[in-house]
Formats: C-alpha cells, structure tokens, sequence
C-alpha cells in the first residue's frame, strides 16, 4: 500500500503592458478569479472537471507571497483508480483590455509546483472616420456590371438560337 500523499499548486497573475513591461499596480483590477481544473492520466482537458473548492480570488498584496497568488493544498496526486491527476488554470473572467496568456505546464496540466497566468494590456486603436463613401459604391458597381453580362450573355445567346 502506497499513501496517496497529498499536493500544493501554485497560481501566478503577472500583468504586462503591450510591450511587455511589468504594468504599476496602479489601475489594475482590484482582484482577479481563476478555476483549478483536472483529469486523470489517459484522459484529456476535454475530460477535465472543476475541483472542488478550486475556484481562487488573486489580489495585491503588500506581502509578496500573497501578490496575486494563491496556493492550494492537501490536493489528492491520483484518483481512486490509482491514476495521476493533472492539474491546470483557467481564469474565470479575462479583464476588459486584456489578453490572457498560461504557462506551457498549464497545457499539459501539473500534479506540484507553479503555474502562471499572464495578461497583458491589449492596445485598442481607434480608427478615426474619414468621411469616406465606404466600399458601398464598390459593390454596387460590381453587381451592376455583373447583371449588364448576364442580360448581355442572355440577350446574345437568344438571337444566336433565332438563326
């Protein structure tokens, strides 16, 4: 009989401006939610189910360890089978002007250590209206030229029919 020794897993949420430099706490989200998922070995994230009491908040902190951090514990390492669990992230809502990026071990999914969230600042441009007539004219003009062939090519082939 081998215990089934239990586990601790660590999210990071690391913020980024569009170049990706590290983004000044000052006007970030006041927290953040993300979802601990998991699957058993043989099976996919397509098989992977929420865990129970998996859903964490990440928020400033002045204590490092605690800066937009969360570590869960006691997490079983297999399934009652005997099967290894993979564990991985989701973060449950992606904040407005931002783009949200995992660690590569979260695509395989991790039974210990620290997986980490991204996001980085979106630049949204926005383009100014010139006043221009748009590609409406454009469409227009081709249908026209597309039904003068058509009557053209029907008109043509009615009188070589006659002969």
């Amino acid at each position: 009989y081998v215990p089934n020794t239990p586990t601790e897993l660590t999210v990071q949420k690391l913020w980024y401006d569009a170049e990706g430099n590290p983004l000044d706490p000052e006007g970030l989200p006041e927290s953040i939610e993300i979802q601990l998922y998991r699957y058993a070995e043989g099976q996919s994230k397509a098989d992977a189910e929420p865990v129970e009491n998996g859903k964490a908040t990440l928020r400033a902190d002045s204590d490092a360890e605690k800066n937009w951090k969360y570590t869960w514990t006691g997490l079983p390492k297999e399934d009652p089978q005997g099967k290894t669990y993979y564990y991985y992230v989701e973060e449950v809502s992606v904040p407005d002007g931002y783009a949200v990026s995992y660690s590569a071990n979260n695509e395989t999914g991790i039974q210990t250590g620290v997986l980490t969230v991204s996001n980085t600042k979106s630049e949204r441009y926005l383009l100014p209206d010139t006043g221009g007539t748009g590609t409406l004219p454009l469409y227009l003009g081709g249908a026209g030229l597309l039904g003068a062939g058509t009557f053209w090519g029907v008109k043509r082939r009615g009188k070589s029919r006659k002969k």
